[in-house]
């Protein structure tokens, strides 16, 4: 993909290496390893679920912010952030734990 290394010139990068290393490393990694994750059922699979729609929704804001709105798929990219964030608080409220869904389990001091 050949992209102008002026669309970065309002952002704090000279070049795409930097952004590349961290989109393949949230966006490609993170994402296998939280796959991984829910296969095998692993029971914070959705926090990590949340995290990578935190991330991606910081990411397209901070894109936006720099870049300016340039491309239809930014706003597809943070419906998908949003929507990637709803799953995974969905997912945690689910498990034993419910580390967000306001269930607590263990004894309580009365």
């Amino acid at each position: 993909m050949k992209m102008a290394v002026d669309l970065l010139e309002n952002s704090p990068f000279k070049n795409f290496f930097i952004p590349g290393i961290m989109l393949l490393v949230f966006n490609g990694v993170f994402s296998l390893i939280s796959a991984f994750l829910l296969l095998i059922h692993y029971r914070y699979a959705g926090i990590g679920v949340m995290f990578l729609g935190g991330v991606m929704i910081i990411w397209i804001v901070a894109q936006v912010f720099w870049l300016g709105w340039i491309s239809w798929l930014q706003p597809t990219f943070l419906a998908l952030g949003v929507f990637e964030l709803i799953v995974g608080l969905y997912l945690d409220s689910q498990n034993n734990i419910g580390l967000f869904s306001g269930r607590h389990h263990g004894s309580h001091a009365h």
